[in-house]
């Protein structure tokens, strides 16, 4: 499995790599083969088992933290009552429909709510005998609705791409349904996060460049030229239009995107205070400690004792 960001970053600071040249490690993290289909395990388990007793036998794939009794296992089904499975079904539906609306909005609130009050089973039909199976399938079915949520809430695919793919892996390789629950939770939030950070609803194609740009080379020399030279623009044009689509000015786009940046990275790593500020495109750590301490209220040491959640204006 791909790891996490914390951990590129860790290994570039371990091997002094400049924060210019990490996109070299996580290509080169991404190029790596995955082994996330458990099918050629489980075929050499069902030969030697054929080979011990025999053709006609059988096997079942059971996870020990799930509660599956023999009594459960081999029992008939149950008989079918129309209505009750009907109002299954509708709950099961306007869940998931209020789950994606919420995402939709980058609305984490209403999304906690229907996390937490819900039995995340009820949304999970039993198709398949194997219950890990059963709702890995359900997982993988969800993580391509949430992906169109947060598409639909103004997400570029761009961001949605990695994401999806980073969960598909993760999927893969759960081992028991209580994992895949915790998953669950983690996916409708993070899709949701996305929408609340990068939506850009409203935003023209090249404003949706540029901020796209400035996300991808906050380690680098970035202002409102640069900007313009990459979307082949006029300056003072591309200024006045940025400012009306997103009411800021790029100058202040850049500066939050640095400390929203370097908020994460103290809360998830444990880099130095001078790799946050070079991977944030500080050269000066003094002068990233006063800038952050202004738009956070607090030094980078301090945010990073209290475990304070990120929130930039």
């Amino acid at each position: 499995m791909r790891p996490l960001d914390r951990q590129i970053f860790e290994t570039a600071e371990q091997y002094e790599l400049s924060p210019a040249r990490i996109h070299l490690l996580e290509e080169f993290y991404s190029s790596l083969p995955q082994i996330a289909d458990n099918s050629p395990f489980y075929a050499m388990v069902y030969c030697l088992c054929e080979a011990l007793y025999g053709p006609r036998v059988e096997v079942r794939s059971i996870s020990l933290d799930d509660a599956l009794s023999s009594t459960a296992l081999s029992s008939a089904p149950e008989d079918i009552h129309l209505p009750t499975v009907m109002r299954r079904l509708e709950n099961r539906y306007r869940l998931e429909d209020e789950l994606l609306q919420a995402v939709a909005d980058g609305n984490r609130t209403r999304l906690h709510q229907l996390l937490h009050g819900t039995d995340i089973n009820m949304a999970v039909e039993p198709r398949l005998a194997d219950p890990v199976r059963n709702i890995k399938n359900y997982c993988i079915v969800l993580n391509t609705a949430l992906r169109k949520a947060a598409q639909y809430g103004g997400v570029h695919p761009i961001y949605l791409d990695d994401l999806s793919r980073t969960f598909a892996a993760r999927i893969e390789q759960l081992p028991t349904t209580t994992d895949a629950q915790k998953l669950i939770s983690e996916m409708s939030d993070e899709y949701c996060l996305l929408v609340q950070q990068y939506s850009a609803i409203g935003c023209s194609l090249p404003v949706q460049t540029a901020m796209l740009y400035v996300r991808q080379h906050l380690a680098e020399p970035l202002n409102l030229r640069t900007i313009a030279a990459v979307l082949n623009c006029n300056p003072s044009y591309f200024s006045a239009r940025f400012k009306k689509e997103t009411g800021q000015t790029l100058t202040d786009f850049i500066l939050q995107e640095r400390i929203r940046l370097a908020a994460n990275l103290l809360l998830t790593t444990r880099l130095q205070i001078q790799t946050v500020a070079q991977h944030c495109g500080f050269l000066d750590a003094n002068y990233f400690s006063r800038i952050f301490h202004q738009t956070m209220g607090c030094s980078p040491t301090e945010y990073r004792k209290t475990g304070r959640s990120l929130h930039v204006s």
